[in-house]
């Protein structure tokens, strides 16, 4: 199967839910899960980055598919070095802040090691498959591109703008998921 184009965005929404999780200088990781209003431009920039995110999962699982039945072996950096090519080939990448793009690449090669870890484990395994259009629902900003503004009740997302929530004490790793 080849990557898709985008998809036309009809989007539904019944909740966002934003997790933030806490990492101490203990083996820890506490996570907070908030509600998020978003009003419908925000809404629509969120969609169209999702569809892009996944647009990007599914095109360089292409490429890991690829070069795997020629016998060349990617890496990571491999992937993560195809990036800026791929958002020459589709101008929408650009509307999704550059860190959840890597973030991408690292979930898709998790997935990967992580079925590769099974299968030496002799378990029965599948394989990584492409994501369909409204299947791709999490964007993760892992070091920078966010900030909570806890007196006014705001999440700005970098290249996405100003979110209404529910906010507490947060420390790390920002991940959002929608529900629809």
């Amino acid at each position: 199967m080849k990557a898709e184009s985008f998809a036309p965005i009809t989007f539904a929404l019944h909740s966002i839910d934003i997790n933030i999780i806490s990492a101490c200088k203990y083996p820890l990781i506490i996570s907070y899960k908030y509600p998020l209003f978003p009003n419908k431009a925000t809404l629509q920039k969120l969609a169209e980055a999702l569809d892009a995110c996944r647009w990007l999962h599914n095109k360089l699982l292409e490429r890991v598919n690829d070069t795997r039945e020629n016998d060349i072996k990617l890496k990571t950096y491999d992937t993560q070095n195809m990036i800026p090519s791929l958002k020459l080939e589709n101008p929408k990448l650009d509307l999704v802040y550059s860190k959840v793009l890597q973030m991408v690449n690292y979930t898709l090669w998790s997935n990967i090691k992580g079925l590769s870890a099974s299968k030496k484990n002799g378990r029965k395994i599948g394989h990584v498959r492409f994501k369909g259009y409204g299947s791709y629902k999490t964007m993760n900003y892992n070091q920078s591109g966010f900030k909570l503004d806890r007196d006014h009740g705001r999440l700005h997302l970098s290249k996405i703008g100003d979110i209404s929530a529910v906010s507490h004490d947060y420390y790390g790793i920002i991940s959002f998921s929608i529900n629809s």
